[in-house]
């Protein structure tokens, strides 16, 4: 019984999870230089799996009975799909992750894929980015930092805008350049007690 329960709970957690994120006309599109080749093994992955979940859809037999082995056999091959399919999509988030340019780019990545983050496999393959994710977000508020310290006295506006409204735009502009690439969502795998 056990077993099948958890058959039932990865199926339907999986099937929604790659329905709602992979699937349909609003599907991910990856953008880059690797953005087409990347949407397009992630439609095929997409494809792949629903393939896969078939063999249940369609099974001639009784997927409740504990004494058939041929659920087994299929379970054990759905299986193996899972893992190859999910090797696939980490495969792809981390290529997408490396073309990325920018530390907000590779947020809204990982926002993308949030639901399958959760994922072993994939978690495993991610979590060698996490410190490259932290050094960028680091950097990235360096920067800021440097801006601010060099034109503070002098805030770059524009040139018909009173000077402090344009000093307070100007600084609420830095604000958000921090604020978009926070890692507000950044909760797959990082143990902070590790860095």
């Amino acid at each position: 019984m056990y077993l099948i329960s958890y058959v039932l709970h990865n199926m339907s957690q999986l099937k929604c999870a790659m329905a709602l994120q992979l699937g349909g006309d609003r599907g991910i599109e990856i953008g880059g230089t690797k953005g087409k080749v990347l949407t397009n093994s992630i439609r095929q992955t997409h494809t792949d799996f629903l393939a896969a979940i078939q063999v249940f859809i369609h099974a001639e037999y009784n997927i409740m009975d504990v004494e058939c082995k041929t659920f087994d056999e299929d379970f054990y091959t759905f299986r193996s799909q899972i893992n190859e399919l999910e090797r696939r999509l980490a495969s792809v988030i981390t290529q997408a992750f490396d073309d990325a340019v920018t530390v907000f780019g590779r947020f809204k990545l990982l926002e993308s894929f949030e639901g399958l983050l959760e994922r072993e496999i994939i978690q495993t393959d991610l979590e060698k980015k996490n410190i490259d994710l932290l050094n960028g977000y680091a950097q990235d508020l360096k920067q800021v930092q440097e801006i601010f310290v060099i034109f503070k006295d002098q805030p770059p506006i524009n040139y018909n805008a009173p000077p402090r409204a344009g000093a307070v735009y100007w600084v609420r502009g830095l604000m958000e350049r921090i604020q978009a690439s926070s890692p507000r969502s950044f909760q797959f795998s990082i143990n902070f007690s590790e860095l």
